[in-house]
């Protein structure tokens, strides 16, 4: 059998989609995607975080096929599997089925779009619509037709619900259109008309949610949210976009521009070369001024799909058909390391492996055992137990692992405003407010997710808790992946008081993580824990105890970071110790410290590996 673009394209579709329906059963959900499940139990036109679409699409999703992972990623699935259809579409109409289905096959080859609709993400139905509407208008660029107005304004549609970065491509589109002399031509006609008030229309609910609660969702998507400021990080994650493309497939779409800028006195590379290279230089030009807290990588994908689309065409001599054939091999490695990866997320130890090679996926880490061990405690529990989480993602997390039975109450935790949900939570009476009617009618249970806030801020927080919640005690600690998450879990009765149950901190200021050392090695750090102090600190190597450290060094330092603690050993919280690694083998190791409070309570912290090697 001849290997034809054709059959080739709809081999590698098929094979790709069967394994995504695989991992969309298996990967753990992301945070956001619980979220998203969340906000489609509470349906709305628009939230304080994004417009309506994700939450519906969500919502569908489960009412169909269950509050399960597939159930809630299936639409997302479907639209993420359109995306190479419609390159094949877009690229056939301009130059004909060949083409077609090698722009279908570069699609599937990129990275990003390959990987798009795995997870329930605002991203899948925006790139969708984008791609949606790029194709209606080549369509009506080259004949004026009812379909493709019908088909742009559901794009439109769609896309003014998915995400505010939509205005975006509705920006460079329309600057694509009004360049050119048929594009305005277009513009004028009153069925195109029509579309684009259906447009302007469908932006009405997010305007509507941001007027009735203080421009809410703007101020967090284009000013809250960005430091707005110079910083080298968001230049360099633009540098890298290279490895998240492909070196040879990016430098090929930086070249598809340079060709539509040859061909511009052509409608149709006009309007190409305005509305995939308007977003891009947008992305680059904001990269050093805009967030980079959150992942950011995928938001030029939209912009490349059209490039796609025409790149096999250009091509398509046999002088490029070298330059073809590289491309394909180079991606196709990019892309089979993107799909390891992501099979890595549902093997056992997966997580761990992708940690030590510095790519730990804490957003997907820890959730599902946190969820089993919250089950666990609410059984040893009143019937009328309320749970609550220390900040949102963690809320929906639980809430969606105790598939819905409990309504999770999230705290007014920094993360909450920090990603722009502490307005949402207020509206469904789910936030720190929601507390005073409960606590003096049902017991609690609390999870706490200690790596959420930086070491810095965790003593505030603890203190605030007990402010919350006097006489919290605590029931139990759950430890994933070798301490890079940690959940904690306390119990408050009605009309409980007294000491609160505080946890233990620690921090190791030698060695550093990933340092070598040999024979032996100087140890040093400190150890509190507020209300009772610690009674002693061991070291561990891959949880073999090497013995006691000498506690009670001055270390004023960490009472004037928390000039509130009340650690009675305060300023005698320091540590040292000469650590002898004989019978340790070479090689990696866990290095950490076994911290027992004055309480009894034992805590294993500092989880970091180093390098032991031999002696010279």
């Amino acid at each position: 059998m001849v290997l034809t673009p054709r059959r080739t394209f709809l081999a590698l579709w098929i094979g790709l989609l069967l394994l995504k329906l695989w991992l969309a059963c298996s990967i753990p959900l992301l945070g956001d995607e619980a979220w998203y499940w969340l906000e489609g139990r509470h349906l709305a036109w628009a939230y304080s975080d994004l417009p309506g679409l994700t939450a519906w699409l969500a919502r569908l999703g489960v009412a169909v096929a269950g509050d399960n992972p597939f159930g809630l990623r299936w639409p997302f699935l479907l639209l993420g599997a359109a995306l190479p259809w419609l390159s094949v579409r877009i690229a056939a109409r301009w130059f004909g089925d060949d083409a077609g289905w090698r722009a279908g096959l570069f699609t599937l080859l990129l990275p990003l779009s390959s990987l798009t609709g795995l997870l329930a993400l605002p991203d899948v139905p925006l790139v969708f619509a984008t791609l949606l509407a790029f194709d209606a208008c080549t369509a009506l660029l080259e004949r004026y037709s009812f379909g493709a107005c019908v088909q742009l304004a559901v794009a439109l549609t769609l896309g003014a619900n998915s995400h505010y970065r939509f205005a975006i491509a509705l920006f460079a589109g329309g600057a694509g259109l009004l360049a050119s002399r048929e594009g305005r031509a277009l513009l004028r006609r009153p069925g195109v008309l029509v579309v684009l008030a259906t447009g302007a229309l469908a932006w009405l609910p997010i305007l509507l949610f941001n007027l009735d609660h203080h421009e809410a969702g703007l101020r967090f998507q284009f000013v809250d949210r960005h430091p707005w400021s110079f910083h080298s990080y968001g230049l360099k994650l633009q540098l890298a976009q290279p490895i998240f493309v492909g070196p040879l497939l990016y430098a090929a779409l930086l070249w598809t521009l340079w060709q539509a800028w040859r061909r511009r006195s052509d409608p149709h590379w006009r309007f190409l070369l305005i509305a995939s290279g308007l977003p891009i230089a947008i992305f680059i030009g904001f990269a050093p001024f805009v967030d980079i807290q959150r992942v950011s990588f995928h938001w030029p994908l939209s912009a490349y799909l059209p490039l796609l689309a025409c790149l096999p065409w250009l091509l398509r001599d046999r002088g490029h058909r070298r330059s073809q054939a590289w491309i394909v091999g180079s991606n196709s490695i990019v892309c089979a390391a993107m799909w390891i990866f992501a099979i890595q997320l549902t093997l056992p130890g997966g997580d761990l492996r992708l940690a030590r090679m510095g790519f730990y996926p804490d957003m997907f880490a820890g959730w599902n055992a946190t969820g089993a061990v919250t089950q666990t405690r609410l059984a040893t529990m009143p019937a009328d137990t309320v749970v609550v989480a220390d900040n949102f993602i963690l809320a929906a997390e639980l809430e969606f692992a105790l598939r819905g039975t409990k309504h999770v109450i999230a705290l007014d935790h920094p993360l909450n405003a920090k990603h722009g949900r502490a307005l949402q939570l207020a509206l469904w009476d789910r936030d720190e407010g929601a507390l005073p009617a409960v606590i003096a009618q049902h017991p609690i249970l609390l999870v706490v997710e200690e790596h959420a806030l930086e070491l810095t801020l965790r003593e505030p927080w603890n203190r605030h808790l007990c402010a919350l919640l006097p006489g919290l005690r605590a029931v139990g600690e759950s430890s994933i992946d070798e301490g890079r998450e940690r959940f904690l879990f306390y119990r408050y009765d009605p009309g409980a008081s007294g000491r609160c149950d505080a946890p233990a901190l620690a921090f190791l200021d030698i060695p550093l993580p990933g340092a070598s050392v040999s024979g032996a090695f100087d140890l040093r750090g400190w150890a509190s824990q507020d209300g009772v102090g610690v009674a002693r600190v061991e070291v561990l190597i891959d949880g073999r105890n090497l013995g006691p450290v000498h506690y009670g060094t001055d270390n004023p330092g960490v009472r004037s970071q928390w000039p509130d603690s009340d650690d009675p050993q305060h300023p005698q919280v320091g540590f040292i110790a000469r650590v002898d690694l004989r019978g340790v083998a070479v090689g990696e190791h866990v290095l950490a410290l076994r911290v027992t409070g004055r309480d009894g309570r034992v805590r294993v912290l500092e989880n970091r590996t180093i390098d032991v090697r031999l002696m010279h």
